[in-house]
């Protein structure tokens, strides 16, 4: 969506409101244009509420891009929503310590850029609830596994499996963050952790998205 199309839509419009300074400067702050594409802008028209009638679907859209869209089923969709998917790099074993951080190095999706493959971890940009899962495939090494979900550096959630061979350890959560909070996960076990991934994340994975 670019500035173009919505000065375009401005220049066409059927109705404008201006405000006017202390100087007495009178600008257009924003507008509406009806008939196939109905428009209402705000702000001088980077945010609007378009109406696309011929396909009956509806766009709400900051900055001069549709942010929600709902279609003539009246499904919603959000594509700027933050959502990420990471697995680990290794197609292999990979040994992590007792309190390492699982070390997902490798994006799958990662809408809004919010999780950093250096420090593997999510980083919630706006406060809200938040839905996380991850499930790691551990390679039998003797001993019971433990992962913790940390937000900033305490455990939230915590999953054990007490057996010592090889086993899929699985959690899900959601929770409520501040923006700027931060999750991730590490290995609580006690001794060192043996994950075993490939290259399609179907063994080792931590995924996570706001939903509102």
């Amino acid at each position: 969506v670019s500035q173009s199309r919505y000065s375009a839509q401005q220049a066409a419009a059927d109705a404008k409101f201006v405000q006017k300074d202390g100087s007495g400067n009178v600008s257009i702050n924003g507008y509406i244009r009806t008939g196939a594409t109905g428009y209402v802008g705000f702000g001088g028209g980077t945010n609007y509420l378009r109406g696309d009638n011929p396909n009956n679907a509806v766009y709400l859209g900051t900055n001069n891009l549709d942010r929600l869209a709902i279609d003539s089923a009246g499904r919603v969709t959000k594509p700027y929503q933050p959502s990420f998917r990471v697995r680990m790099s290794t197609n292999g074993n990979t040994s992590v310590p007792n309190g390492g951080v699982m070390p997902f190095d490798t994006v799958m999706h990662n809408i809004g850029s919010n999780f950093n493959t250096s420090t593997y971890r999510f980083t919630a940009p706006v406060s809200g609830t938040y839905a996380f899962s991850f499930h790691s495939y551990k390679n039998g090494s003797g001993n019971p596994s433990l992962l913790a979900a940390r937000v900033n550096t305490n455990a939230l959630y915590r999953t054990r499996f007490n057996d010592t061979g090889d086993v899929v350890i699985v959690g899900a959560f959601t929770c409520y963050l501040a923006a700027n909070d931060y999750v991730d996960v590490v290995n609580d076990s006690g001794v060192t952790f043996v994950a075993y991934d490939n290259t399609s994340g179907s063994y080792t994975s931590f995924e996570g998205h706001l939903i509102g």
